[in-house]
């Protein structure tokens, strides 16, 4: 259930008044957006260095895209081109030019994602303004979808999922306003770019939301049937030219001229699209090649556990029970066309992503659910503001009381799932929940009181979730995988412990502060200032094992490093004679005992210490490729 008290002094969804004062009512609606926007900048981009680099991998992508236009195009892991991200490069590009443009720093490398995240709330804002007429309810869904966990965590983060999403969401905003225009057909071919950028920035996941979109055009478009079809053909024809061009480049250039393609054992750019990132995500045979098979089956558990759940899931199910009461009390109704045709394609949207996500057996990560998070602020405010424009039904008045109930109950069970942060909160919330259900279900109000009870039980609803982003913001988080909330496994230090005794505005700048500048990794500066020196005339300053040591080395010295194996270490690349070649041509200055295990690296490995001489710097066996065993 979500805050719709503000329908009690704007107009109704299906038949808006115009104020007496047009001028200033717009105005007003401004300066609402321009605060929302602003607070949401203030909240993705403050403090900037909290995390440092990130996710290490794509930030020194982002650095090799900076001093390469090669490795830029191609979306390199290193600037001397030995091997690619396991991503199609366009969610790099924003990083690299941001890096070029203001130099490489934890600020540059996370500013477009910030953006990215401050343009998506606009669009959010923008799609329920259009569904309903109404800008406090457009406000309304950017809040909420801005506030909630998962965006705060992706839109903080150097990810590509962050340009994905703004792509996505900016395709079903075009896909809406193509319903009634006179230009629908161009609105389309725009729908279709945009999925096909989106198909570039992380390739299959982008796709999951075609069927919904095609759908609700097909289903609700003001045109004639035949010219429905046309439109949707062009969009296909747009879809995949955009998302096309670059694989075809890839295809055609000689494979000895460009980096091996990451996340591939057969250096095809075909096979990362429809193997590592499409198909493979579902069957989980990514994870198997990833990982030598010892992934563990994700399924359902995954999406519906922590921490996805914390990340996501607090208004999804109001969400869903609102939209769907929505469409059944708009049955019939011609004035409600465009209302419903907006939830037909947000509920096909959330479908479409709860399915896939409950299924897949393949590498999942729980920030992925950031898929989740518009489709989830859409419904609930539409699917809400249709219900109580109907409260004077009972069955709109029981749909009210469930829906609160429901996501006050949620919220106290994912609460439980961190039971040692901020116990109070989860009984709080739930006895709140139980006092609005028995106020709603067993004492006669009148209209105003109605709207008074919405407020309070919108407020309850998201107090829990805008209390685990808060949560989040104080945290650092680095690696391939951030959590959400107060605790993160896989961040160089738990900054925030899931023991944590309570939470205030006083405790949050704390913990602000106490942040570093720059998280600094286990690497070694002295290993980092030997490759700085000795970089100059070489391609490659080192060659290590897997691509987390070779990011955090590229970053510290500045130089190129080889990620043997690439992601995981179990590419075939580079192989060990293609290894030897480029040793003996000198391009090569150093290689680094490796910390990820794989074929390629075992053979490298054994090879060098055969061949070269070494040193132990800081407990790090360091062999100098240009001085051979017996020289």
């Amino acid at each position: 259930m979500v805050a719709l008290a503000v329908l009690s002094t704007s107009p109704g969804i299906s038949a808006p008044r115009r104020p007496a004062n047009a001028a200033s009512h717009r105005a007003t609606n401004g300066v609402g957006l321009g605060a929302l926007l602003g607070a949401t900048a203030l909240l993705y981009l403050w403090p900037s260095s909290a995390s440092g680099w990130s996710n290490e991998y794509y930030a020194a992508a982002a650095q090799a895209g900076a001093q390469s236009w090669k490795a830029f195009f191609f979306g390199s892991l290193d600037a001397g081109n030995a091997i690619t991200v396991d991503k199609p490069p366009l969610g790099l590009w924003p990083m690299a030019l941001s890096a070029r443009l203001l130099g490489l720093s934890p600020f540059s490398v996370l500013l477009p994602q910030a953006l990215a995240g401050v343009a998506t709330v606009a669009l959010v804002v923008s799609a329920v303004r259009h569904l309903t007429d109404s800008p406090r309810l457009g406000l309304l869904a950017g809040g909420i979808f801005a506030l909630t966990p998962v965006s705060v965590l992706v839109f903080r983060y150097n990810n590509p999922d962050a340009l994905l999403i703004f792509l996505l969401v900016a395709a079903a905003g075009a896909t809406t306003r193509a319903l009634d225009s006179e230009r629908a057909g161009a609105w389309m071919v725009g729908v279709g770019v945009l999925v096909g950028l989106g198909f570039l920035t992380k390739m299959g996941e982008a796709l999951m939301v075609v069927p919904a979109l095609s759908l609700t055009y097909l289903t609700f478009s003001a045109a004639p049937l035949l010219r429905r079809a046309k439109h949707l053909l062009g969009a296909a024809a747009a879809l995949v030219f955009s998302a096309g061009w670059w694989v075809a480049i890839v295809m055609i250039w000689p494979a000895a001229s460009r980096p091996w393609i990451g996340g591939t054992t057969t250096n095809s750019v075909m096979d990362l699209a429809f193997g590592y990132n499409g198909v493979g995500r579902i069957s989980g045979a990514d994870a198997a090649a990833a990982t030598g098979g010892t992934w563990q089956l994700s399924r359902a558990g995954s999406v519906f556990g922590l921490p996805s759940a914390t990340a996501s899931l607090w208004l999804l199910p109001a969400a869903l029970l609102l939209s769907v009461a929505a469409l059944r009390l708009t049955r019939g109704d011609p004035q409600s066309r465009r209302q419903r045709a907006g939830l037909v394609m947000w509920l096909g949207w959330a479908a479409t992503m709860l399915v896939v996500f409950a299924v897949m057996t393949g590498i999942f990560h729980s920030y992925y659910t950031i898929m989740i998070a518009p489709a989830t602020a859409v419904l609930a405010v539409v699917g809400g503001a249709v219900v109580v424009q109907h409260q004077g039904l009972p069955t709109a008045k029981t749909i009210l009381v469930w829906a609160a109930a429901l996501t006050g109950v949620l919220a106290f069970v994912l609460l439980t799932l961190t039971p040692g942060w901020l116990p109070l909160l989860r009984w709080g919330v739930l006895g709140a929940t139980v006092v609005l259900a028995v106020l709603a279900s067993r004492i006669t109000m009148t209209p105003q009181q109605r709207w008074h009870w919405v407020l309070a039980a919108g407020l309850v609803a998201v107090i829990s979730p805008t209390a685990y982003s808060v949560a989040t913001v104080a945290a650092q988080h680095a690696g391939d995988s951030p959590v959400v909330g107060p605790r993160h496994s896989n961040s160089p230090g738990e900054v925030v412990p899931a023991s944590d005794p309570g939470f205030s505005p006083s405790w949050l700048l704390t913990r602000l502060e106490e942040q570093p500048a720059v998280v600094v990794d286990a690497m070694s500066l002295q290993v980092a200032g030997l490759l700085r020196s000795g970089a100059d005339g070489y391609r490659w300053a080192a060659a290590t094992g897997g691509s987390r040591a070779a990011a955090d080395l590229e970053l510290s010295s500045g130089a190129p490093v080889i990620a043997i194996g690439g992601y995981k270490g179990t590419d075939p690349a580079p192989s060990l004679s293609g290894f030897v070649s480029l040793v003996a041509a000198g391009e090569v200055h150093y290689f680094l005992d490796g910390w990820t295990a794989g074929p390629s690296l075992s053979k490298i490995q054994d090879w060098v210490a055969a061949h070269y001489q070494h040193e132990t710097v800081d407990g790090i066996a360091v062999y100098d490729l240009t001085s051979p065993i017996g020289m």
